[in-house]
């Protein structure tokens, strides 16, 4: 720091002294609290009662005007400084108000747009308005060795593989009758999604960057975005369990990659999986039953 005033200085650059703080090791940045002892960045809890109470007065409206959408993605982008995960999914409300000019201009609230404010609500809800510092490097599943596969078709499911815990499931019937077993990219993301609620708690303040030989999936998860509604269905638990464990996901395409372990599991093949995988734990972990409801969301209970 002396050596920056000196040169300032030198140079006869003005600085202004109320301004310039430290070196310390917990100051105040665009009105966020960085804590490098702990390792955290913390929002001011009123700013989060703020979002908090912005959001409950938007969520049951049909319409609100420009300048109340406005101020909502002003303290969203705020905190999205300290957890930017969230980022994509302030899209869709900025989206809502381009073209709109006038303060007093109104929009609708649209069925997406309030799924997502009813995510935002249900993690500001249990946030605390702490972050904690994302790990430096990023791990490749393979690192970590976390492998996913989904197979569409009848009789066929989804795998997982977590360093010797697995959990698989055979999709359920009335996925086959709404054709969502055709979707192979909603059935691509969705053990990704369970993978995060059986084990998030091992994956938190991580980064993870998913190996996939899908050009689509990996678009999807780098953007958080789709136009398919089920698979935003997906996305909104994706963010909200990455939010809740402030995990970092990544994917990059890797052509022809495999994936024997999982893609036994994804077609139900017990006996081919324990001679790919023989030190794999003898049960698997129990499926989140609730999230077959995730197509669901009054019912999903995420």
């Amino acid at each position: 720091m002396q050596i920056f005033l000196d040169c300032a200085n030198s140079l006869c650059v003005p600085l202004a002294q109320e301004k310039t703080e430290g070196p310390c090791e917990v100051i105040i940045f665009l009105g966020l609290e960085i804590d490098t002892v702990q390792m955290v960045v913390r929002i001011p809890q009123s700013k989060v009662e703020e979002v908090i109470k912005k959001i409950e007065d938007l969520i049951g409206e049909q319409k609100t005007t420009l300048r109340e959408m406005q101020s909502l993605i002003g303290y969203l982008n705020f905190c999205c400084r300290a957890i930017a995960v969230g980022r994509p999914f302030c899209r869709r409300l900025i989206n809502s108000i381009c073209g709109l000019t006038m303060p007093h201009h109104h929009l609708r609230i649209s069925k997406g747009v309030r799924l997502d404010l009813a995510m935002w609500l249900k993690f500001f809800k249990a946030f605390n308005g702490i972050s904690v510092f994302h790990d430096r490097y990023w791990l490749s599943n393979v690192d970590m060795n976390l492998y996913t596969d989904s197979a569409g078709g009848p009789n066929l499911g989804f795998g997982i593989y977590f360093q010797g815990q697995w959990s698989y499931a055979p999709w359920p019937a009335d996925w086959h009758s709404a054709d969502i077993t055709k979707d192979i990219t909603a059935l691509e993301l969705f053990p990704i999604l369970v993978s995060l609620h059986i084990w998030g708690s091992q994956f938190q303040n991580k980064k993870i960057k998913f190996n996939c030989d899908n050009m689509a999936v990996v678009h999807i998860i780098n953007t958080m975005t789709s136009r398919s509604d089920n698979v935003m269905c997906i996305l909104r638990l994706l963010t909200l369990a990455c939010l809740d464990n402030n995990t970092l996901i990544r994917a990059q395409l890797v052509e022809g990659s495999k994936n024997l372990i999982c893609d036994a599991l994804s077609r139900l093949q017990l006996n081919r999986f324990r001679d790919l995988a023989p030190e794999a734990e003898l049960e698997p972990c129990p499926f989140p039953t609730h999230l077959w409801n995730v197509f669901n969301p009054e019912q999903s209970n995420c």
